[in-house]
């Protein structure tokens, strides 16, 4: 592949949104870190300048654009004709009247308006949008007509035996995958990243928890002309997939706090995002494809530990979701509790107040020697005789893995590992995940022991 075909990608960190800017006499309307790459004024390249069929080089200023979602900003065509903004559903016809509050809009913002301000403001305040995940930002030196009609045609693809498919490409999650996963595919670089008449089309794509990325197509001299009609083939099925799981994890990062407010409340989105995205990268391990099992796998993690699939799992839960059966919430709610009960870990939390002032009460320098583990087990595990080898395999390997040699920290490791799930120190559920391996064990044991 031609070098020159590659898309290229620019990841923008940390930008913050706008607060609502109360008593500012001059307010900004973008935050700093997007100004340039939003409304700045680089020269134009000979290509754009050469392909651009009826413009002159001193009337090709970058122009920016927005295609919007009226399904999340409530509203969005009543604002955007107050907003004075150039602007146009994407959908014509009957499918304009009938789907304009929840369709695709295209907007030409101004540096000056208030309705751009808003787009990149958050605050309590309805008007204020930045967490709706609005859309997505063009910039390009065509026409908003040219760039209305260029857009329009891609809200419909087709895939190979012809069957319409709806593509919502401006919703946030959908560009961030799909456009970020075409950049080695020059004919899809060309189709969505050039219009027909040659200038180049840039993307920016926003989001309140993940970077921002800017997506720019090469510089050419003579772009390849190619079919606006495009028909999805099985690496555009495969990045839609993506899309439909990275949805998912954003569903679950919202649900979790609603669900479970005690345990969640205060937690960042970013950490509840990182979450979320375990979770679904632990049920895609099992083939999951219900939004309800993927919910009870995160209930079952926030009970046995966010790696607890990987070693000691009760056997009959395991066998309900390796199975072929889709559906499993349902048949694993109907066996978890019990096969908990079995587990080393819930034989702990039996005698929990005698295990917390055992371990409480053994001397620093010998927190957790061989033998002080020894005599932990002796007498917390003489009723059952639980296979900890099992339990603690991954945990020990891990720990291999990370270089950690320290035999008294990892003995401490190894009990927390039987109390609060495997490989605890690097689990997304807890408040240390972030934390270096002996880091994390330490605030894991002053956490459990309630030490400071």
């Amino acid at each position: 592949m031609p070098p020159e075909q590659n898309l290229s990608i620019e990841v923008i960190e940390d930008v913050e949104p706008l607060d609502a800017q109360f008593g500012v006499m001059s307010p900004k309307i973008v935050p700093d870190a997007l100004r340039g790459p939003l409304f700045g004024q680089p020269r134009p390249a000979n290509a754009d300048l050469q392909q651009a069929e009826s413009d002159k080089p001193s009337g090709l200023p970058k122009q920016t654009y927005a295609i919007l979602d009226a399904a999340k900003v409530p509203g969005l065509p009543e604002l955007l004709l107050a907003s004075g903004l150039e602007h146009r559903c994407l959908f014509v016809g009957a499918a304009q009247n009938d789907l304009a509050d929840v369709a695709p809009w295209i907007v030409r913002l101004e540096d000056s308006s208030s309705f751009t301000r808003n787009l990149f403001t958050r605050s309590e305040a309805t008007w204020h949008i930045w967490d709706n995940e609005p859309g997505i930002y063009l910039r390009s030196r065509g026409s908003f007509d040219d760039i209305w009609g260029h857009f329009r045609k891609f809200t419909k693809v087709t895939d190979a035996n012809g069957k319409p498919l709806f593509f919502r490409f401006w919703d946030t999650v959908t560009a961030r995958i799909y456009f970020s996963g075409i950049c080695a595919n020059p004919t899809r670089v060309e189709q969505f990243f050039r219009l027909p008449s040659g200038p180049s089309i840039e993307l920016i794509v926003t989001d309140p928890v993940q970077n921002t990325l800017h997506l720019r197509p090469p510089v050419v001299r003579n772009s390849k002309r190619v079919s606006r009609n495009v028909i999805f083939e099985e690496d555009d099925h495969r990045l839609m997939r993506e899309v439909s799981y990275s949805a998912l994890s954003n569903e679950i990062a919202l649900w979790l706090p609603l669900e479970y407010q005690d345990q969640f409340n205060g937690v960042s989105k970013t950490k509840l995002a990182s979450i979320a995205q375990h979770v679904v990268s632990v049920g895609r391990a099992f083939n999951l494809t219900m939004k309800e099992d993927f919910s009870y796998l995160a209930q079952m993690m926030m009970t046995m530990g966010g790696w607890c699939f990987q070693d000691g799992i009760p056997i009959a839960v395991l066998n309900i979701l390796k199975d072929s059966n889709a559906t499993k919430a349902k048949r694993l709610a109907d066996v978890f509790s019990s096969a908990h009960e079995t587990t080393p870990q819930a034989e702990l939390l039996r005698q929990w107040p005698e295990v917390r002032d055992h371990l409480a009460g053994i001397p620093p320098d010998h927190q957790m020697t061989p033998d002080q583990f020894n005599a932990f087990r002796a007498r917390f595990f003489a009723s059952q005789t639980p296979n900890l080898s099992a339990v603690l395999s991954g945990t020990r390997t891990r720990l291999q893995e990370l270089g950690l040699s320290d035999q008294q920290q990892e003995g401490k490791a190894i009990v927390l590992s039987l109390i609060l799930g495997p490989r605890f120190f690097e689990d997304p559920f807890k408040p240390w995940a972030q934390l270096p391996a002996e880091q994390a064990i330490d605030a894991a044991w002053n956490s459990t022991l309630g030490s400071n």
